[in-house]
Parts: C-alpha cells; sequence; structure tokens
C-alpha cells in the first residue's frame, strides 16, 4: 500500500507544482521535501498565503523550513504530532501523514462525490467519509 500511496503523492504533488515554471519534478518523497521548499511551495500554492523560507543548505535551514510549514498548518488543526526532524530525516510514515494533513486542511479533494450515484462525473472529489483506498483511486484517475 505505501508504494501506491507514494506514487499517488508523486502525482498529486507534481501536479500541482506544474502549476510554478520554476519547479523542478519531485522523484524521491524523502530526499525532495527534506529542506522544506517544496512544501512551501504546496502551502503557497493552495492558500495563496507566502510563507518564510530559508535558502541556505544546511540541515538548520532545512528544518526551518518544516517548521515555518508546520506552524502553519497549525493555525488550521491543532494537533500535528509530526516534528520538523522527521520530515528532514525522510522519515516516510511521517512525510506521508503530513501530506495527507495538508490534503484534509485544504480540503483535497476540493469538492465532494455527490451522495446519488447517478449524479459523478470525471472530477468528483474524495469526501471525508470515504476511505483512503478511494482517494488514492481517484488521485490516480485524475493524474494518469
Amino acid at each position: 500500500m505505501d508504494d501506491i500511496q507514494i506514487s499517488s503523492f508523486l502525482k498529486f504533488i507534481n501536479y500541482h507544482l506544474s502549476s510554478k515554471n520554476d519547479q523542478k519534478l519531485v522523484k524521491d518523497l524523502s530526499q525532495d521535501l527534506a529542506n522544506g521548499h517544496v512544501l512551501i511551495d504546496l502551502i503557497e500554492i493552495f492558500s495563496s498565503t507566502k510563507l518564510k523560507r530559508e535558502h541556505g543548505h544546511t540541515r538548520f535551514h532545512s528544518l526551518t523550513n518544516v517548521q515555518y510549514v508546520l506552524d502553519y498548518l497549525k493555525l488550521h488543526m491543532q494537533h500535528i504530532n509530526i516534528s520538523p526532524h522527521d520530515i528532514v530525516s525522510g522519515n516516510r510514515k511521517q512525510i506521508l501523514a503530513l501530506l495527507w494533513i495538508i490534503m484534509k486542511i485544504f480540503d483535497f479533494p476540493s469538492f465532494h462525490i455527490a451522495t446519488n450515484k447517478h449524479i459523478h462525473n470525471e472530477n468528483t472529489i474524495f469526501s471525508y467519509g470515504q476511505d483512503r483506498s478511494d482517494l488514492l483511486k481517484w488521485t490516480n484517475r485524475l493524474l494518469n
């Protein structure tokens, strides 16, 4: 299941980052999200809010960037038990948890599946009542 989740998140991230011309393709969640820049880019795209960003290349700068993201997310969700160290160290489980939190906060998918099964189109999106496998199926369908 992790490989399917990772593949879906990579497609999701690259799809949204494609709106930024200077953005390189994310290929490895553990490495490419570690410095916090991709996470900051996602938050800025989804929220239209400009976040602080450290431009250095040290672990300290990476930890600070991830902390900026977590601080922003904590404004919208109180109990986020993810450490910047987990993300910078490439903890795959915590990275996936952080991406789920981002999707939940920004209501991704942003519109909900109609309760009437006859009213359904290709762009209809996951609602909170559905399980993660439905979200992964939707993400793969949309991004393929």
